[in-house]
């Protein structure tokens, strides 16, 4: 393999694997609806008479089960293809950790709006559509402010970049430069 073939290969192999991992996606939601796997979850789940505790539980266990099994799939696109072609410095342990931190952000940002998704449901019928989106409209400009304040420093650490670099913002944003986790970092202002 020449060095010109090892980036077609690379991202050849990173679309075979996303494209995998819809394909299983897929077949996920698939089995969740042809049997009665969805049923027999929401029977395990039903600790409670409450139905927004219970649709909790539900989405819990749902988000578990799609996490372990995934996780074959995201280890071989996300830590060993990296290494193989190396392109990654993280350790199985910091990829982990990652992948923790992801899941427990995502959780944090899903839950509220999973709570506002079922109480649209419950309260508007039919009409949930509408005030769901005017929330997730709102609370994706919301997002879009907070997120390099509140959710980038979880996962990069930036530092100031020297005067006169060509990536220093010119409209007074700050200047930033993302800490490289991969051989394969860019910059952000």
């Amino acid at each position: 393999m020449t060095t010109a073939d090892r980036p077609k290969r690379y991202h050849r192999q990173k679309l075979l694997l996303a494209l995998t991992g819809t394909a299983l996606g897929w077949g996920y939601l698939l089995l969740l609806v042809l049997t009665s796997a969805s049923a027999r979850l929401v029977e395990i789940t039903a600790y409670s008479p409450n139905p927004y505790l219970h649709f909790l539980l539900f989405g819990l266990a749902l988000g578990l089960i799609v996490q372990v099994y995934a996780l074959p799939l995201s280890f071989t696109s996300g830590y060993w293809l990296e290494h193989k072609y190396s392109l990654s410095n993280q350790t199985i342990a910091a990829w982990g950790w990652e992948r923790l931190k992801g899941s427990l952000v995502g959780g944090v940002i899903g839950l509220p709006l999973a709570l506002v998704f079922y109480y649209c449901l419950r309260t508007f019928g039919a009409g949930w559509w509408l005030p769901v989106g005017v929330v997730l409209f709102l609370f994706s400009i919301v997002l879009g402010r907070l997120a390099p304040v509140l959710i980038f420093p979880l996962f990069y650490k930036f530092e100031p970049l020297d005067k006169g670099h060509p990536f220093q913002g010119a409209s007074g944003s700050w200047p930033a430069r993302w800490d490289c986790k991969s051989r394969a970092c860019s910059a952000s202002t």
